[in-house]
């Protein structure tokens, strides 16, 4: 069984260091569209790290993941905490959505990068663009390959909860450029006063230099890109990303 289908690990893996990219997010859907309780969507939202906080600041939120454990998981979260927000299984690329007229979308931490080709990212761009008002905006952020190649190659972070601790490990296993494709390890090392256990995933990501991103936006048609972010320098900018940029959050804003 792989790391995704342990919910309630990877939702305390996961929601360590947001503070700065929540804060960001509330900034850019209060700004730029205008609506006082602004309706967003989520695509592959997981545990609902982003969306419970969103919902809490008052934000009207939608969100939906392929893996019904985590859509089970995040359901009963919502609940515990009072919350309301609409949340079903779906997939990025294929998903009849019933609602239309968000005024922002938001997918980060590189979860675009699981489409696994062009044709399935331009689908999934269409499919967002549809779904937004004609003023909406969809925050992308990914990692993009710089041109000097990827120095750092292993990530560590650990969260605590109580007395139940996640020790969290990424690996860059490969890179493959001309197949666009990236393969990572994934291990979560779950501690309790009582018990420990390990959970080991492989999974492939599609890669984007920042040119290939561009083109990917353009060929999808619908959006331009009005905004690019720094992660790495606190979301400060918006900046013009040099050829060693690398983690980055794109602002697309609809042009029809």
């Amino acid at each position: 069984m792989t790391c995704y289908h342990h919910p309630k690990y990877y939702d305390l893996s996961y929601s360590h260091d947001m503070q700065d990219e929540l804060v960001f997010l509330k900034r850019i859907f209060g700004s730029f569209n205008g609506a006082h309780h602004p309706r967003l969507l989520e695509p592959a939202c997981g545990t609902g790290r982003l969306l419970v906080p969103l919902a809490r600041a008052g934000f009207q939120c939608t969100g939906f993941d392929v893996n019904p454990r985590v859509i089970d998981y995040l359901t009963k979260k919502l609940k515990r905490n009072a919350l309301e927000a609409r949340c079903f299984s779906g997939d990025m690329n294929t998903v009849t959505l019933t609602r239309a007229g968000f005024e922002g979308a938001y997918c980060t931490v590189d979860t675009f990068r699981h489409l696994p080709s062009d044709q399935q990212a331009v689908g999934h761009l269409q499919l967002i663009n549809r779904a937004l008002t004609s003023k909406g905006i969809y925050v992308v952020g990914l990692h993009v390959l710089p041109k000097r190649g990827i120095r750092k190659t292993s990530f560590r972070w650990r969260g605590a909860r109580g007395r139940l601790q996640v020790h969290t490990t990424i690996t860059i296993l490969d890179v493959d450029s001309g197949r666009r494709e990236e393969t990572l390890g994934y291990t979560l090392r779950v501690t309790t006063p009582s018990a420990a256990h390990t959970y080991r995933s492989v999974y492939k990501l599609r890669t984007y230099t920042l040119d290939q991103f561009k083109r990917t936006v353009s060929a999808a048609g619908g959006f331009e890109i009005i905004g690019v972010y720094d992660v790495n320098s606190g979301y400060t900018g918006p900046v013009i990303p040099g050829a060693d940029a690398e983690n980055l959050v794109f602002l697309l804003g609809k042009n029809s």
